[in-house]
C-alpha cells in the first residue's frame, strides 16, 4: 500500500509540472513579476510668443484675446502685450509631468535699423509679452516663459545700446520666468520665431509713430445672441460653403487684428468687447468716454435684403456735425481702399438716421462697414485672415494720416458713383437707401434726432 501511495504522489507531481509548463503562468510562491518602468509623459509646449487668434476668426466665435499668447507658425509674427497670468498645468492628469525649461541664453544685437533681443531655451517654451507704463517716456517690456528657470546671469549681459537702459530677470512662485527690459524711445515691437527654443523680439529704431500713446477705442459691432445676452445681436449673416458666417464674428476678427497692430506702434487700444457678448449702446459709449479715448472706430460689415448682390466696397459713417469725426472718416476713406483693393462706396453721415454708437460718445467717432456680406465674391475675401489683416492695416494707415493732420478734402468719389449707377436696374420697390439700412431696426428718424441718436 505504501508503494502505491508513493507512486501516486510521484505521478501527481509530474502531471502538475507538465501542466504548469504548458500554461506558462505558474509563478513560484513568494515571487513577483518584474514591473516595467513607464516614463512620465510631458505636457507639450510651444516655443512661440504669440497672440490669441489661432482659430479662423471669421468662421468661429473668437475667444477673449490673451493679447500675447498663441501658436506662432509664421517666420515673423507681430504681437501685443497681456496682463493675463500664464495658464497652469493640470496636475490632476495621472502619469503626466511638466518639463521645466531653462532659459540659458540672452543676447542683444544692435543694427542700424533695429535692436534684436534673442532669448534661448533648452526646450520649446510657451510665453507672452506685455508692456507696462506705455504712456511714460521709459517703457517696461516684460517677456514671460511658463514652467521655466533663469539659467543666465542678467548682470553679465551687455545691453549697452541706445534703446535699452535696464535689464532684470526673476522666477515667480507659479514657475513662470520673467525678463524685464527698460526701453527708451519705444516705438513698437514684433516677435519673430527663430529656431526651436529661440525667440527674437525686434525693437525698431525708427521714430515713434504718431499713434504712440494714443488711446484708440475699437468697437466690434454687434455680439452674441439675444438668448445669451440681454443686448445680444449677431448682426447680418450669410451662408458660405455650408457654414453660417455671422457679422459679429467678422467684426471681432478685424478688431483684434487692429488691436495687435496698434500695440506694435505703442498705441493704447481699448476694445468695447474682446469676446462674443452683447453690449448696449450705453455700454459702448461708456467704455469710450471712461477710457479717455482719442477716437472711436466701430467696426461692422454690410448687408441688405437682397440675398446676393454685386454691390461691394467700404462705407464709412461719421458723427454728425463734428469736424474731427468727418476728418477721420475721410482719412480712413482714402487709406482703406488702398490697402484692400476695394472701391470706396460712401463717406458721410448715415443717410437714414443718426447712429447712436457715433452720436453718444463725446470723442470723434466713425463707423466702418468693411465690406458687403451679401456680395459673394467679397464675402469670400472677408472671411480670410489675409483680407482682415489688410483691412486692419488700412485702418492703421488712416489713423496715421488723421493724427498727422493730413487733409483729405478731395476724396475719390468714383466708387460712390459706380455704386449708385449699379442700382439703376434694381428690382422695383427696392431702392438704394433700403438696401443700405435693411439690417438696422426700424426707427422714427425725427424722434431719434431729437434724442441725439440711439440706434445701431
Amino acid at each position: 500500500m505504501r508503494r502505491v501511495l508513493v507512486l501516486m504522489a510521484v505521478v501527481t507531481c509530474m502531471l502538475l509540472l507538465i501542466l504548469g509548463q504548458a500554461l506558462g503562468t505558474e509563478m513560484p510562491a513568494g515571487s513577483a513579476a518584474p514591473a516595467e518602468a513607464a516614463p512620465a509623459d510631458t505636457v507639450p509646449v510651444d516655443s512661440s510668443l504669440a497672440d490669441s487668434n489661432s482659430a479662423d476668426p471669421a468662421l468661429a466665435n473668437p475667444a477673449p484675446a490673451d493679447s500675447g499668447q498663441a501658436e506662432g507658425e509664421s517666420d515673423a509674427q507681430s504681437h501685443g502685450g497681456t496682463d493675463d497670468e500664464p495658464s497652469q498645468p493640470d496636475d490632476s492628469l495621472s502619469g503626466q509631468a511638466v518639463a521645466v525649461k531653462t532659459i540659458y541664453g540672452f543676447e542683444i544685437i544692435e543694427t542700424t535699423a533695429d535692436v534684436d533681443i534673442i532669448i534661448r531655451s533648452d526646450q520649446p517654451c510657451r510665453g507672452s509679452v506685455r508692456l507696462d507704463s506705455p504712456d511714460s517716456d521709459t517703457v517696461k517690456l516684460v517677456v514671460s516663459f511658463e514652467d521655466s528657470i533663469i539659467g543666465f546671469d542678467p548682470a553679465g549681459v551687455d545691453f549697452e545700446c541706445e534703446l535699452i537702459s535696464g535689464l532684470s530677470a526673476n522666477r515667480r512662485d507659479d514657475g513662470t520666468s520673467e525678463i524685464a527690459l527698460l526701453i527708451e524711445r519705444f516705438s513698437g515691437y514684433s516677435v519673430l520665431k527663430g529656431s526651436e527654443g529661440e525667440t527674437v523680439i525686434r525693437l525698431p529704431k525708427k521714430e515713434r509713430s504718431v499713434l504712440y500713446g494714443k488711446t484708440i477705442v475699437i468697437d466690434p459691432g454687434h455680439g452674441s445672441f439675444p438668448s445669451q445676452h440681454p443686448h445680444g445681436d449677431p448682426g447680418a449673416d450669410r451662408s458660405l460653403d455650408g457654414e453660417v458666417i455671422w457679422e459679429k464674428d467678422l467684426n471681432l476678427a478685424v478688431a483684434l487684428k487692429l488691436r495687435d497692430l496698434l500695440l506694435e506702434l505703442g498705441a493704447n487700444p481699448v476694445l468695447t468687447r474682446e469676446e462674443d457678448i452683447g453690449l448696449s449702446l450705453a455700454d459702448r459709449s461708456r467704455v469710450a468716454d471712461e477710457a479717455g479715448g482719442d477716437v472711436l472706430i466701430s467696426i461692422h460689415h454690410n448687408s441688405s435684403r437682397v440675398q446676393w448682390s454685386q454691390i461691394s466696397g467700404v462705407e464709412i459713417y461719421h458723427k454728425s456735425g463734428d469736424g474731427l469725426s468727418r476728418a477721420l472718416a475721410q482719412s480712413l476713406g482714402q487709406a482703406m481702399p488702398q490697402a484692400t483693393g476695394q472701391r470706396l462706396a460712401y463717406v458721410g453721415v448715415h443717410r437714414s438716421f443718426l447712429l447712436g454708437v457715433l452720436e453718444m460718445p463725446r470723442i470723434p467717432s466713425v463707423l466702418v462697414e468693411v465690406g458687403f456680406m451679401n456680395c459673394l465674391d467679397e464675402l469670400k475675401r472677408l472671411v480670410t485672415d489675409d483680407f482682415q489683416i489688410k483691412a486692419a492695416t488700412g485702418l492703421i494707415n488712416g489713423l496715421v494720416s488723421y493724427f498727422s493732420g493730413e487733409s483729405h478734402e478731395q476724396l475719390d468719389t468714383a466708387g460712390t458713383e459706380l455704386l449708385a449707377r449699379s442700382w439703376a436696374g434694381a428690382p422695383s420697390g427696392v431702392d438704394f437707401l433700403t438696401q443700405l439700412t435693411s439690417n438696422l431696426p426700424e426707427v422714427d428718424f425725427l424722434e431719434v434726432e431729437l434724442r441725439g441718436g440711439d440706434t445701431y
